[in-house]
């Protein structure tokens, strides 16, 4: 035993409980070399380290290789249960122990904000919240639910969701205003009291008081139709529509106005699937499907405590939660959560009415989102297979790069990378690469080099796909397999190219040590795949190409300019929107520009009208 910032002890033969104490706490197992293994809570840790070293005792497989893997074991004393579970989730969290149950898509979830404190308060997105003293509303569990409803308060309450920055260098109203989605108060078009009592309004909206706000704007409607002012009144009658439309397309639940989260759970050996219904303003505002790597739990109530942990650390719990069944250590938990948000917060489990049927409903849903993911699993556990046969691959492979090169004569050239796991795009793994070592048109040394940048960074974490797709024909695949076979002799990955030959129709699929490519039926679903790669690569690369193109095209002629760097590059091409209108200017507009010399500005002119000058 050895002291640290706990205790320690020996796994292997260990015997002596009556040196574990009858105290709250957590326990944390640990390999060889220290990395942490699984991380568990305890009302009473003797009782609960007793079940890992009972002899006789029937314990779940990924249990007993946990315990083989392990030397060591700590515990930490905490003066509570609740203590316990929130040192337990801070560990999971930091240090990602590979036992434990972890969301896989473990990130800052994004928030509405209303910036109050502006002169015309700004709606926008953010992952993390600041003090402020602006308006947090979410935080929202998808990306593609927030955006929707940045999207839907704009284009109701026409707020701006432009920069401070941007605002104040505009001069005319933007597209926002141009398609009823900002009101333009940068141009004047809207005075501040309007666009304050605007802002409220939204504010409304955003906090589930929809019945308050329609209540508020169908009293204003009436004033000011009794006022004559009819078209202010009409436009208050499409606000009321519009958030009518919204409200008819979720589902009500009569009876309640408390923020409710409904839970329901499907698991399986490896993932655990959770439904959530949020409930707002008595309505389901919204359902998200969160994944979990399944750990060592498995009964029922202990993957329901774990899950709550987890999804509630970062997400604000709602007043009542409902839930299939009570979680294991509850009496933690509750505490917890009520400590999350200063304020009481329910566990309910309930055995009929309509919190009943919104918690099946939950249920259900994440039992069929785990019954799609196994379909998907199982249709790409056989589009593997066929690939490892057609492009004779050592093994059916998991995860496959795609290769790109996008140029324009030799100008500005780049490569692109993509990674797909399991048939699916890994944006982690998406790579951009600035071709540094090759001039002009050659775009096999261009797949060299990437190649060859990429192969570094596999060398450092070993971490090679088990296909690369090049784009390209028989000359790239020589190149790439040279590369390959140089860099990585003994362990070579899977290696094909994808190219369609002039004056043919149809992709053909070039592979190592193999004189004739490779034809398949053009609805193949191993040929759908590889061209979905290919695709994305391209996608993925033209796109960052025709940025760096554009930039270049931007800033070639300013840049020649004497006493024009790259900061009045900047406030020209922001003034006046584009370089075709630098080029147009006039002397005088050119002046015009803060910040710009008089001198300077007759020297711009010059350079863009050197032909009329000298007439």
């Amino acid at each position: 035993m050895r002291q640290g910032r706990g205790t320690f002890f020996n796994v292997q033969g260990f015997s002596r409980l009556e040196r574990i104490p009858r105290s709250p706490g957590v326990y944390l197992f640990r390999d060889p070399e220290g990395r942490l293994l699984y991380v568990g809570k305890a009302k009473d840790l003797r009782s609960r380290l007793a079940s890992y070293f009972r002899k006789g005792s029937d314990m779940p497989s990924k249990t007993l290789l946990m315990l083989k893997r392990a030397e060591t074991f700590e515990i930490i004393v905490t003066p509570s249960e609740k203590d316990a579970l929130i040192l337990e989730a801070s560990l999971i969290k930091d240090q990602h122990p590979r036992y434990n149950i972890q969301l896989r898509d473990d990130k800052a979830y994004p928030f509405v904000r209303l910036d109050v404190r502006a002169e015309f308060p700004r709606l926008g997105i953010v992952r993390r919240k600041k003090a402020d003293n602006a308006l947090y509303f979410g935080p929202y569990t998808s990306a593609r639910a927030v955006r929707q409803v940045v999207r839907l308060v704009s284009s109701v309450f026409k707020l701006r969701t432009c920069t401070k920055k941007a605002m104040k260098n505009r001069h005319r109203p933007c597209i926002q205003y141009q398609i009823g989605r900002c009101s333009a108060p940068c141009t004047g078009m809207i005075d501040r009291e309007d666009y304050l009592a605007q802002a409220s309004k939204a504010r409304l909206f955003l906090e589930g008081r929809s019945g308050h706000l329609i209540k508020e704007l169908k009293e204003a409607m009436k004033k000011a139709a009794m006022a004559l002012e009819f078209e202010k009144a009409a436009c208050i009658r499409d606000q009321i529509y519009a958030i009518d439309k919204v409200l008819e397309k979720q589902t009500v639940v009569p009876g309640t106005t408390t923020k409710l989260d409904a839970i329901g759970i499907a698991a399986s050996d490896e993932t655990i699937f959770v439904s959530i219904l949020e409930i707002r303003g008595g309505a389901v505002r919204g359902q998200y499907i969160r994944r979990f790597q399944a750990g060592i739990e498995r009964e029922e109530g202990a993957v329901l405590s774990a899950v709550l942990t987890k999804l509630y650390h970062e997400i604000l719990p709602p007043s009542q939660i409902l839930v299939p069944m009570p979680p294991d250590d509850i009496d933690a938990i509750v505490p917890w959560l009520c400590d999350r948000v200063g304020r009481d917060v329910v566990l309910v489990c309930p055995s009929r009415g309509i919190k009943l049927r919104l918690v099946r409903m939950a249920v259900e849903n994440a039992r069929q989102a785990a019954l799609a993911t196994a379909r998907e699993e199982e249709s790409w556990h056989r589009l593997a297979i066929r690939l490892k046969d057609l492009l004779h691959l050592r093994k059916a492979p998991v995860t496959v790069e795609g290769i790109d090169i996008s140029t324009t004569g030799g100008e500005v050239p780049v490569g692109s990378l993509v990674a797909f796991e399991s048939g699916r795009p890994r944006k982690a793994g998406y790579r951009h690469y600035n071709i540094k070592s090759v001039e002009g048109m050659n775009d096999f040394a261009m797949i060299s080099e990437v190649l060859r940048r990429r192969l570094k960074h596999a060398s450092e974490r070993m971490d090679l796909p088990d296909l690369f797709l090049i784009d390209g024909g028989r000359g790239q695949l020589s190149q790439a397999v040279s590369v390959l076979r140089e860099e990585f002799p003994a362990m070579e990955p899977g290696l094909a190219a994808m190219a369609k030959p002039p004056g043919k129709e149809g992709d053909r699929i070039f592979l190592p040590d193999r004189s004739m490519p490779l034809c398949l039926p053009r609805h193949d679903q191993a040929l759908l795949f590889l061209q979905r790669v290919r695709d994305e690569a391209h996608r993925f690369g033209i796109r960052f190409h025709r940025k760096m193109r554009n930039a270049n095209a931007m800033v070639t002629d300013l840049v020649k300019i004497p006493g024009v760097g790259p900061a009045r590059q900047r406030l020209l091409l922001r003034h006046f929107g584009s370089l075709t209108r630098v080029k147009q200017a006039s002397v005088a507009q050119l002046e015009m520009v803060p910040g710009l010399p008089k001198p300077l500005a007759a020297r711009i002119y010059e350079y863009f009208n050197r032909e009329n000058v000298g007439t």
